[in-house]
């Protein structure tokens, strides 16, 4: 039973394979390399709409478009406060601020790289169209060029206040020990609400950055895949862009919700918002930009609903469970491994435990690997019993169907499975035995699957040799080659009862597919499958040298 139900699955990959491949030969592959390297933003602007003004053309801030929005010619008023800019920081995070607009210009986590080489910080604020902590008017009325002036400042708190048409804006920003900052926004002069910008996108964008979830990914991790993200009453809820359109702020939930987080995350970094209290709705526009020759391509640009006071927190880090846990306990849920979520969590405290062990992401996941193994490993004895015994009935088996192998109606099919089953009783045989040892493993193999993939904790963490991002594949495809091997011996030292030759040989190629099926998996994902292989085959060992004699 075991045999036929991994011989379907490798016959389903082997169709997944052929159809991956059918696509990309049609074209059907999304986000395609471009040789522009750094995003080189340029502006879309309808026909008759005035580009947003206020922006010295001089300026690093550059404009895309946003559809339908607003322009306006800065006030006298204005140019008697200079610019300047405000940096606040902590041992983790960097943050610039600018008194035009009051707003975030840059994120810049400082224990975070963008590769393994560690050259460059990880920055979560790019020049887009919006930026963190801008206020949107009644109307879609821009107030990015508004000039702030810097009513107080110190190493971890700034204060902006502006007055403009009876309309004031006092904004403050206090940043934490950690990648919290607390904000303080009161607007007066107003009847309608105004809405405040969360984020624009979240990491620079590269020209071969994949920014959706594409079928022809082969299980490669997408670092950059963004996702709009909220919670409602503790659940974790998302969408992706892919169906993302250019335009301005509109609700995306159909009905008020409370809202207690609200941003923009993607693989391993966040962007959010956690409001003192919680918010209605969550607001969505669409930026259009475009890098070099490519197809221009929308972001998303998510803000909150405010009346004259608006207090709460901005979370800009990773996504890593003991960071957001100490941030903020309503973070807790920011992280989404699927279905099988309590339990991936529950894998990920038993996967930190071995790190503690053994101080290396790779050995602790050969660790844990080897506990779970183990533990399942009682589970096997029973499905080896039964295979060694299947196999010493074959003579019997073939009596039986040689009995009936002239007789093709239903009831002589029926009389040869009742004696089949006669047979299996008689022996002590339970045919199902092996259904049974698999089933625990697979909803541990799915979680184990959605933790690897996921977990920030394996983002540039190396093993040995030239395995320095167990995030990513093997850039030799040597670890591939050996769980095929490992996978394939493995296959041999199991008993082959029951199974036709062609079943047999199809066995023997199915360890390929999956070589195939793994071969941009993240490395840590295929150290996973060989040590669960290793650990098979010597357990094969065991059982048979034990039982076959017996």
């Amino acid at each position: 039973m075991e045999k036929r139900l991994i011989l379907t699955i490798s016959l389903c990959m082997v169709l997944f394979f052929s159809w991956s491949m059918l696509g990309q030969f049609l074209g059907y592959q999304m986000n395609a390399p471009e040789e522009t390297q750094t995003e080189q933003v340029e502006t879309q602007q309808p026909d008759g709409l005035p580009t947003p003004s206020g922006l010295d053309p001089s300026s690093p801030v550059e404009t895309p478009s946003v559809a339908g929005a607003e322009g306006a010619t800065p006030e006298n008023r204005f140019d008697a406060i200079p610019q300047e800019t405000v940096t606040l920081e902590n041992d983790v995070l960097r943050l610039k601020f600018d008194n035009r607009g009051a707003v975030m210009r840059g994120a810049t986590l400082k224990q975070y790289y963008t590769s393994a080489k560690e050259e460059q910080n990880v920055q979560l604020i790019h020049p887009r169209t919006y930026y963190p902590g801008e206020i949107i008017l009644p109307g879609d009325k821009r107030t990015d060029y508004w000039m702030f002036e810097v009513e107080k400042r110190s190493d971890r708190e700034v204060s902006f206040v502006t007055e403009n048409e009876s309309i004031r804006i006092q904004k403050t920003y206090t940043l934490t020990d950690q990648y919290k900052v607390v904000v303080a926004t009161e607007v007066s002069g107003l009847d309608l609400n105004y809405k405040m910008v969360i984020s624009e996108g979240l990491q620079p964008v590269l020209a071969n950055d994949k920014l959706v979830p594409s079928f022809f990914d082969f299980g490669e991790i997408n670092p950059k895949v963004m996702r709009i993200a909220w919670s409602e009453d503790g659940t974790h809820e998302e969408q992706d862009i892919s169906k993302l359109e250019a335009g301005l702020f509109g609700p995306l939930l159909d009905e008020p919700e409370k809202v207690v987080w609200l941003g923009i995350q993607d693989t391993y970094f966040a962007n959010v918002f956690m409001p003192e209290q919680p918010a209605d709705n969550v607001f969505l526009a669409g930026v259009t930009h475009k890098i070099g020759g490519r197809e221009p391509f929308v972001l998303p640009a998510v803000a909150i609903d405010g009346n004259n006071s608006l207090k709460g927190s901005f979370f800009m880090g990773p996504t890593e469970e003991n960071t957001l846990e100490a941030a903020d306990a309503r973070l807790e849920n920011l992280v989404s491994y699927g279905w099988a979520g309590l339990l991936s969590k529950g894998l990920f405290i038993l996967l930190s435990l071995s790190y503690d062990l053994t101080g290396n992401w790779g050995w602790a996941i050969v660790v844990l690997t080897l506990f779970i193994r183990l533990i399942l490993m009682p589970l096997a004895i029973p499905s080896m019993k039964s295979s060694i015994k299947m196999r010493k009935l074959q003579p019997k088996m073939e009596k039986i169907k040689q009995k009936y192998s002239d007789d093709d109606d239903f009831e002589s099919k029926m009389k040869m499975q009742q004696e089949m089953q006669k047979l299996f009783k008689e022996e002590g045989v339970n045919h199902f035995a092996s259904c049974f040892a698999m089933l625990p493993q697979m909803p541990i193999f799915f979680a184990y699957f959605s933790l690897l993939r996921s977990s920030i904790s394996l983002r540039q963490a190396d093993w040995m040799f030239w395995i320095n991002d167990l995030s990513v594949k093997d850039p030799y495809y040597v670890l591939p080659i050996l769980m095929a091997a490992s996978m394939f011996l493995t296959s041999l030292s199991m008993p082959m009862a029951g199974m036709d030759p062609t079943q047999q040989r199809m066995m023997k190629f199915m360890p390929l597919a999956f070589a195939v099926f793994f071969i941009s998996m993240p490395s840590g994902l295929v150290l996973y499958m060989i040590t669960g292989n290793i650990f098979m085959l010597v357990q094969n060992f065991i059982l048979r040298r034990r039982y076959e004699n017996s």
